[in-house]
């Protein structure tokens, strides 16, 4: 069981199946249910704060040989209503009508009914033809002075009507760190009683998503930050509901609740460009951008070791003449606290390190054509020593924008898959430079044109081997 409320929506769901109550015999385990923003318990000691509670709700509640628990319904129509009790000790129980006013048990009226309950026998009250008004029941214990009276009853009417009220949202995105309120409306029923929940998916064992998307006695929803006991590192859908206490003969489902499936994403820390580490020469310069998707939120830097490497409050590190290893890292600041959302950057410092300075694409933009074959890209890297080289699979890191479009090795071949555009970047491994090119890719060909550009395709060919073979000799 991974929260009371879980056992009391099971319990709820039972009462509203049958529309009767029906109760196991009391055991030491029983106790008094909080319904949320109107709740019925702990009950009231005197008329004047006697608890409220809704025909067609159970009530569960413990009291003393010395004690009295109070509550009070509010009829609406006149009708019969039927009290169905059940205790774990002998009680006395009363029901009486504020006002004037009288109702009928049996043949006889009465403005005050009282009766004793046997303890463990279920016992059954029936006002016929109730008046409209507000009524008080009253249970007293009668057992040992010490000893713990368990009880628990049910107001039922077979005229209860249909539930219908609104939800001011029945779907929202949040972030860590954003709340939200969450509204009810147009109730037919007065004094309804309900609780808010968030509901865990028991599919998802390793997650308690009830704690990660929470929900107070008043609506107001909350996304927790991801930590060591919220494993929260995918976005998630939670629903959050009001359950109301009442029976309708259905069972639980949308006529009595009313939800909210939230979208919830965990807190982040994007880098651009993303690098986990470094290998940097001394007195080198390189920024990375960080941002955060908790809103009013900012990033805080920070540096393991400043003699290795310091960075800026904008993420711009330097590495000083020292070699050595530092941990450069961003982590969210949220409302002045610095928390463990946070990415890390391993740098490592030798002076033997040379990094690169530029790098650059020989064409800013290349047409290709579906079914044609790959491309290498050329792209030149610049060294701060004024050494240059070629893409070799480790020093750049190709992307494409749509790899529906065109598709890219780690080498910079590019192959077209389909009509369209894609713009191709070129990254340095360590993460300091980058350039882009635009790759358009047409339509394939016809078949028929096809059939007769392949042998053409091949004379080409085989021409461009002769002439670098005759070239090389000359």
């Amino acid at each position: 069981m991974k929260s009371m409320k879980k056992a009391l929506s099971l319990v709820l769901s039972l009462i509203m199946a049958f529309s009767v109550l029906t109760v196991a015999a009391v055991n030491a385990g029983a106790y008094e249910q909080n319904s949320g923003k109107r709740y019925i318990a702990p009950a009231g000691d005197s008329l004047t704060n006697a608890a409220l509670f809704a025909v067609g709700e159970t009530v569960y509640g413990t009291l003393l040989n010395s004690e009295h628990r109070f509550y009070k319904v509010i009829n609406t129509a006149v009708r019969d209503i039927e009290f169905s009790v059940r205790t774990d000790k002998k009680i006395e129980f009363t029901v009486s009508i504020e006002g004037t006013v009288q109702f009928t048990v049996g043949e006889t009226k009465y403005s005050s009914y009282n009766v004793d309950i046997a303890a463990n026998t279920p016992s059954t009250i029936t006002l016929k033809g109730a008046p409209v008004g507000t009524y008080y029941v009253q249970i007293d214990g009668s057992g040992a002075d010490d000893a713990k009276t368990e009880f628990s009853f049910n107001a039922y009417c077979a005229d209860l009507p249909a539930l219908a009220l609104r939800i001011n949202n029945k779907t929202a995105k949040m972030v860590s760190g954003d709340t939200l309120s969450l509204q009810l409306s147009d109730m037919n029923v007065n004094y309804l009683n309900y609780y808010w929940e968030s509901v865990d998916d028991s599919k998802t064992a390793d997650i308690d998503e009830s704690k990660i998307v929470t929900v107070n006695e008043d609506g107001i929803v909350s996304v927790a930050f991801p930590s060591s006991e919220n494993k929260f590192t995918k976005t998630i859908n939670v629903t959050v509901r009001a359950v109301f206490y009442y029976s309708t003969g259905r069972t639980l489902t949308d006529a009595v609740t009313k939800s909210c499936v939230i979208t919830a994403e965990p807190a982040n820390v994007i880098l651009d460009p993303y690098v986990t580490e470094l290998k940097l020469g001394t007195n080198v310069t390189r920024t990375i951008k960080a941002t955060t998707n908790v809103k009013n939120a900012a990033i805080d830097w920070s540096s393991s070791d400043e003699e290795v490497a310091t960075v800026s409050k904008q993420g711009t590190i330097h590495t000083g003449t020292k070699n050595g290893t530092a941990t450069i890292t961003a982590a969210v600041k949220y409302n002045g606290t610095v928390l463990k959302v946070r990415r890390e950057i391993s740098i490592i410092v030798d002076t033997n390190i040379k990094n690169a300075s530029a790098v650059a694409f020989k064409e800013k933009n290349v047409t290709l054509r579906v079914g044609e074959g790959s491309k290498d890209l050329e792209c030149i890297i610049t060294y701060s020593d004024g050494t240059t080289s070629a893409p070799n699979g480790d020093n750049i890191v190709f992307t494409s924008s749509d790899e529906k479009i065109v598709a890219v090795s780690k080498t910079g071949r590019v192959t077209p898959v389909a009509e369209g555009s894609a713009t191709i970047t070129a990254t340095t491994k360590d993460g300091g430079f980058i350039d882009t090119c635009t790759v358009k890719v047409d339509a394939a060909w016809p078949t028929w044109l096809q059939v007769l550009i392949k042998p053409v395709q091949a004379v080409i060919q085989l021409l461009k081997i002769i002439y670098n073979f005759i070239k090389s000799k000359t």
